[in-house]
C-alpha cells in the first residue's frame, strides 16, 4: 500500500503501514519514473507467480 503525498518543492513517496517513513522530496518527472518502474516490478512478479496481471493492469 503506496502513498504519494504532495509535499513543498515536490513529491514523497512511503507506505501507509509505515506512516512517518518516506522518500526524500522528488519532482513530478522522478514520480512518474517511478510510479512506471513499481508497475513493472509487479506486473513481473504476478505473471511469475502465474497470476495474469490484466487482473490489475489493463
Amino acid at each position: 500500500m503506496v502513498s504519494i503525498t504532495r509535499t513543498a518543492g515536490g513529491w514523497r513517496i512511503g507506505s501507509v503501514l509505515s506512516p512517518g517513513v518516506g522518500s526524500g522530496v522528488v519532482d513530478e518527472s522522478a514520480l512518474l519514473r517511478q510510479i512506471r518502474q513499481f508497475a513493472g516490478l509487479v506486473q513481473r512478479d504476478m505473471a511469475a507467480a502465474g497470476v495474469d496481471p490484466h487482473l490489475l493492469f489493463r
